[in-house]
């Protein structure tokens, strides 16, 4: 067993290149959804109900704040992957 170790550039650029940013618009997607505060009111009204739209509508924006966060760090998490990548084919002189 040698001193050094592998780095599989091939599968980390994979992550960084199709992975990570299909995650990333997975997440993103959803954000619609969670901001879309569409009300609990239907053909009919039950005011017990109604009286949590606004405690929902803060939910679901803590809910969406948080999902685009988490997006950012897996799109920056990407970034840093090609990075790494780039400098060590760089330093092996493959690029």
């Amino acid at each position: 067993m040698g001193n050094g170790f592998k780095v599989a550039l091939d599968e980390l650029q994979r992550v960084g290149d199709s992975a990570l940013p299909a995650l990333r618009d997975i997440m993103g997607s959803q954000l619609p959804v969670l901001n879309a505060h569409e009300g609990l009111a239907g053909s009919g009204s039950f005011g017990a109900v109604n009286d949590f739209q606004l405690a929902y509508a803060r939910f679901t924006d803590e809910i969406a704040a948080r999902q685009k966060h988490g997006a950012e760090v897996v799109d920056a998490t990407a970034e840093a992957a090609k990075a790494i990548v780039a400098l060590y084919r760089r330093a092996d002189g493959q690029g």
